[in-house]
Parts: C-alpha cells; sequence; structure tokens
C-alpha cells in the first residue's frame, strides 16, 4: 500500500512538473528584450541601442503618445508596431495613436491603432486609455 501511495505521489508530481514545463508561454515577450532595443537603419546596420522604460500596470493598455512622454524612443515603438500590426510606415504617427497592451514581464505589445491625431485618449469615465468613439 505504501509502495502503491509512493508511487502515486511521484506520478502526480511528474505530471504536474511536466504540464507546468509544457505549458506554453504568454505571446508576451521575452523579459530579456525589455532591457534596451536596437535601431537599425533600413540596411539593416545598428543605429543606436536605447534603454526600454517601464510600460505600466501589467494588463492594462496604454497610449503611445503616453509611452513616449515616458521616455520610449519613437523608432524603437515603430520597430515594434511594424512587428506586432505589420503596421510598417514609418512616416506616420501611428506611434502615438496605438493602443499598447503592457505584458506581465513589462513590455508593451501594440494591439490596435486607433484612427488619426488625438485618437488614443484617457476615458474620463474609468480614467483608462482607449480610443475616442470606439474606433479600434
Amino acid at each position: 500500500m505504501h509502495v502503491l501511495a509512493a508511487a502515486t505521489t511521484t506520478f502526480v508530481t511528474l505530471v504536474t512538473l511536466t504540464s507546468a514545463a509544457a505549458t506554453p508561454s504568454s505571446p508576451s515577450r521575452e523579459p530579456a528584450r525589455a532591457a534596451e532595443h536596437e535601431v537599425r537603419d533600413l540596411d539593416g546596420k545598428l543605429v543606436k541601442r536605447v534603454p526600454v522604460p517601464k510600460c505600466g500596470i501589467p494588463g492594462n493598455m496604454v497610449c503611445g503618445w503616453d509611452m513616449v512622454n515616458r521616455g520610449y524612443d519613437p523608432e524603437a515603438m515603430r520597430d515594434w508596431l511594424c512587428e506586432d500590426l505589420k503596421k510598417c510606415d514609418r512616416n506616420n504617427g501611428d506611434v502615438w495613436n496605438a493602443l499598447w497592451h503592457c505584458t506581465e514581464n513589462d513590455y508593451p505589445v501594440a494591439r490596435w491603432v486607433c484612427g488619426g491625431e488625438g485618437s488614443c485618449v484617457v476615458d474620463r469615465f474609468n480614467w483608462m486609455f482607449t480610443c475616442k468613439g470606439g474606433s479600434c
């Protein structure tokens, strides 16, 4: 009986460890990329390395203009916008008007481009960032 109990405990432990290890990671970026970002020109040549500040409260959304005001490099944000949403025009204001999701590891992921200038706003009802008029 003791052997069966020990075997069951070992099996449950192994299943738990295997399940935990096999759980796919969240779609968020890994923490190592959050420390700095490499900005490259069109030929792939390194232009500069920039530190990446804290995104905000994990799980919350934030407007691009707020991120720029808090020290994010717009060029790095353009790279992420291209990577996340395939919005790769480097000459428009999408970075400022995008709604970004702060992941658990404090890294921003672009979720929507709200619309034109001034379309990403703070909702005065709940003080959360959102797209004006539900434009997302």
